[in-house]
């Protein structure tokens, strides 16, 4: 059985949507990690903390002392997908 090859057109079409992908979904996560360091630094008014946030496991501890809705990310969660993330970037220094 031949596997079908896509075209180069193909190609491109497919690496256009994942770079136009990557480039909206990581405008909205900097702007969440720019507000995570804003109250994480206590650099927001009227912030309640006692003091800055102090690595991830801090984080989680506040994250857990409220319930919500929304659940909470796992131990290590946050710096695996940091270190993936840095790793993927450094990966692929030579295309961007």
């Amino acid at each position: 059985m031949k596997i079908p090859t896509m075209t180069q057109a193909e190609q491109i079409e497919i690496l256009r949507r994942h770079v136009l992908l990557f480039i909206e979904s990581q405008k909205k996560a900097n702007s969440h990690l720019q507000a995570i360091v804003e109250i994480g630094l206590l650099e927001n008014d009227g912030n309640p903390l006692e003091s800055r946030i102090l690595g991830e496991d801090h984080l989680l501890g506040i994250l857990r002392s409220v319930s919500s809705g929304y659940g909470d990310p796992q131990p290590g969660e946050i710096s695996d997908l940091l270190d993936e993330a840095r790793k993927i970037i450094d990966f692929s220094g030579h295309i961007i």
